[in-house]
């Protein structure tokens, strides 16, 4: 039961902790083609794929290459006929993903030349989806081979592709607004059905601080009607945010006309919101998403790990980990009371050096060495242990290889259970 919450706790962790740094990557991207590369660039990253593409739909439904990791740079900007490349294209556009190989029948023989011609065997599209509505898809393979895509790399790039649509949707609503106040008559209404089309909530500052423009979405995320908004100074029709965040963030875009982008929970409804502040000459431009039903998943899994921590103090395992140079990094209390050493005498220590008998030492050392090269390791192992007066005791161990966000192996993580008596009981 253990073993599995711990695998999947690995799992989950390791996934939150890609989303959190896809966040943190693109929250302060606002140009629209650095951002699509960054996006390459972090799927190639977290799922070690060789080749990435990000396609781009724009407003008229045209497709085109605009960022790429390991293709030549050239294929950028390059159009892209989806449906005429390939039929089963229709699903993606419709939100499915799809993986399909060079010698497809469904091909045509042009596409399967080309697919041939640069080494691409097998590819997989992830859509980017903003509210039902194709942006672009996400396109990865490895060159040469008729890659299998994993289940945790086919949700390791399906959480990348759903993290991206919002970051797209506003680099691409920041282009047109930096034009939208040249243009005049059909062109601005067309920019002012957009901003109140998009999901996000969106409102407009003048430099006195007076709302100039309320989308619906903004008006129920600030919890009052636009026409009690519209031409009234925020900080007289919305009290609550002196002195917070939003606040100091307001005026720090305004004073340094510089973009900012903040999370913060809006004391008047009580939600949680992304918040992105555009400044430029005659006021400030902001972007609210509600991301409350985020946090509280980061808040269960954030509690979900200190339960998990919790467990293993309490349960009456061993609990060790250990980094690559087989260092001890955690020891629970079960195992501390076991072996007579305190916290501060075995975090740091040498585990082989400080609790393996002699006689087992080199050849456990070797196959942990060898563990840590290849990233793989014997899921169960049972093996001695001296405890500080220098008794044995016999542990029977799990064992799970810990990894990075990046997916670099970062060290070991093992549970056991005190089998001592039972293999007395057995050689007698």
């Amino acid at each position: 039961m253990i073993r599995g919450t711990v695998r999947d706790m690995s799992l989950a962790e390791h996934e939150a902790r890609i989303i959190l740094s896809i966040n943190k990557a693109v929250a302060s991207i606002f140009d629209l083609d650095e951002l699509l590369q960054r996006l390459a660039d972090i799927v190639s990253e977290a799922a070690h794929f060789s080749r990435v593409a990000i396609d781009l739909s724009n407003r008229s439904g045209e497709v085109t290459i605009r960022a790429v990791h390991g293709h030549p740079k050239e294929l950028t900007g390059r159009p892209f006929d989806l449906l005429s490349f390939n039929p089963n294209f229709m699903r993606v556009l419709s939100g499915e993903l799809l993986i399909y190989d060079y010698d497809d029948p469904a091909l045509p023989k042009a596409s399967r030349s080309l697919l041939e011609s640069t080494n691409t065997l097998r590819v997989i599209n992830v859509p980017i989806m903003r509210a039902n509505r194709f942006l672009g898809m996400i396109v990865a393979d490895e060159p040469g081979v008729k890659h299998e895509f994993t289940e945790e790399e086919i949700r390791l790039i399906v959480a990348i592709a759903d993290q991206a649509s919002m970051a797209i949707e506003n680099a691409r609503l920041y282009e047109e607004q930096k034009y939208a106040a040249a243009e005049i008559g059909e062109s601005r209404k067309q920019v002012l059905d957009i901003l109140e089309s998009i999901s996000d909530g969106f409102f407009a500052l003048d430099n006195d601080w007076r709302f100039t423009y309320v989308n619906t979405k903004a008006a129920e995320l600030i919890g009052k009607r636009r026409e009690a908004l519209l031409f009234r100074n925020m900080w007289e029709v919305v009290p609550q945010l002196a002195g917070t965040i939003f606040e100091t963030e307001y005026r720090r875009a305004k004073e340094e006309m510089a973009p900012v982008s903040f999370e913060a929970r809006y004391p008047p409804i009580d939600r949680w919101l992304e918040v992105r502040v555009y400044p430029y000459e005659n006021g400030l431009s902001v972007y609210a998403t509600d991301i409350t039903d985020r946090k509280s998943a980061e808040e269960a899994l954030a509690e979900s790990e200190r339960r998990f921590r919790e467990i293993l103090e309490e349960a009456s395992l061993v609990a060790v980990m250990l980094d690559t140079h087989g260092q001890v990094t955690f020891a629970n209390e079960f195992l501390l009371e076991l072996t007579g050493w305190s916290e501060n005498e075995i975090i740091g220590r040498d585990w082989f050096d400080l609790l393996i008998p002699s006689e087992e030492r080199e050849e456990l050392r070797k196959g942990f060495r060898e563990s840590i090269a290849q990233g793989t390791i014997f899921p169960h192992h049972v093996n001695d242990i001296l405890t500080k007066r220098g008794e044995h005791r016999t542990i029977s161990y799990s064992n799970i290889i810990l990894r990075d966000t990046k997916g670099r192996v970062i060290g070991t993580a093992s549970f056991g259970e005190d089998v001592t008596g039972r293999k007395m009981t057995e050689r007698q």
